[in-house]
Formats: structure tokens, sequence, C-alpha cells
């Protein structure tokens, strides 16, 4: 799934190839509309096992608490700061995509460690699919999804994260051209349609019948 599981890989097979997890991108689109003004929605869709990432975050977004309303989508409840705008949603298969649809700026905080530089970057390929802003730790596979400033931002803790929000807050015409930039990267690198070009090719299969993305 990333470089890193690789390398780990690499003395125990003659060959290794990088897949990267790919998303379906004609079941995960931006919404029909978002709308332009008022509080931007960041919001987390995740785990619980992955809640400890959020406090200190959700902390500092207290700094834009005018600019900004916070949700979090999980299977348990997680508990948020006084003075944040912020909702818990219950994930379910159902309301999955709806909801990440409802997210302007999606979050990805984690710490620099060996099991989150083997996470593939799931959440952000959902976020991104469905033309969502990430704002996502400088760590791992993170950084080989996004582009710092042109399809998302990558950052060193709160601070930083913070100051992205923001900035994304206040420039909607920023938030649109990265949040389509951000669809366009997971089409071109992550779709279904990505992966099985790479598959057909490692299997020497040729080339894969055309399909639309």
């Amino acid at each position: 799934g990333n470089a890193f599981l690789a390398g780990r890989l690499k003395s125990l097979a003659r060959r290794v190839e990088i897949l990267p997890t790919p998303i379906d991108t004609r079941a995960y689109q931006p919404p029909a509309h978002r709308p332009e003004a008022g509080r931007i929605t960041v919001g987390w869709m995740g785990t619980s096992c992955n809640l400890f990432f959020l406090p200190e975050v959700f902390a500092a977004l207290r700094e834009v608490a005018d600019l900004v309303r916070v949700f979090v989508v999980s299977d348990e409840p997680c508990v948020f700061p006084s003075g944040l705008p912020a909702t818990f949603l219950s994930w379910s298969p159902s309301a999955e995509v709806e909801h990440l649809q409802s997210m302007d700026v999606g979050l990805m905080p984690l710490t620099d460690d060996e099991y989150t530089r083997g996470k593939c970057g799931f959440k952000l390929l959902q976020y991104m699919a469905c033309g969502v802003v990430p704002v996502a730790s400088d760590v791992g596979f993170n950084r080989e999804i996004v582009t710092h400033g042109r399809d998302g931002f990558l950052v060193r803790g709160p601070a930083e994260t913070v100051a992205c929000v923001e900035r994304l807050a206040r420039d909607p015409d920023l938030r649109l051209a990265m949040a389509e930039a951000a669809r366009r990267t997971v089409q071109e690198k992550f779709s279904l349609t990505a992966a099985a070009d790479k598959l057909f090719a490692w299997l020497g299969l040729g080339a894969r019948p055309a399909r639309t993305r």
C-alpha cells in the first residue's frame, strides 16, 4: 500500500510492487453545490480507535471558532472542548458519502511513528474524491498523496492546522480551486481505473479495456 510497507517486505520477496489503496470515484463524488457563505465545515471521519489524534487540534481550532463548525463521524462519540461549535454523527454505510460531501475541509492529524507511517491514507482519498480539501499531518504516505498548497495542506502540529483552516475559510476561491485539484489527483492516481492499469501492467496482461472514470 505504500513505500514504508514495501521496504519492510523487500528482504522477504524477490519482487515487491506498490499498489496504493484505490477508491471508487464514481461512488465518492463532490456534491452538486456547496454553500459559499458563512462558516465552513471542518470534518473528521474514522474509527474510534483513532479519536486520540483529535483533542489537541480541536482545542487549537477554538481560535477560529467564528469561522468554522466541526463535526466528527465515527462509531463512538468523542469529547469536544467548550467554545468550539461541534457535532458528532454516527457512521453508517448509507450516509457515509453524504457526510463527506458536507465537509469543506477534512482533517487527518497523525503522530509520526511506525503505526502512522504504515497507514495508506484512505481517509484522505475519501475526502479528496468528494472535493474536500485535506489538511493532513506531514507524515508517511500523506506526503505521497497531497501536494502541499495545490490539492491540500501538509502540516506539522495544531498551530499550522489552524493557520491553513483559517486561510481556507477566508478565501473561498482558493478553497474551490484546491477542492477541484484534490478530486483530479484522486481520479488520476488513486481511482479504481488507475489501480487496474497498474495491476494489468504488472501481470503482463496488456492494456486494460478502456472505461470511463
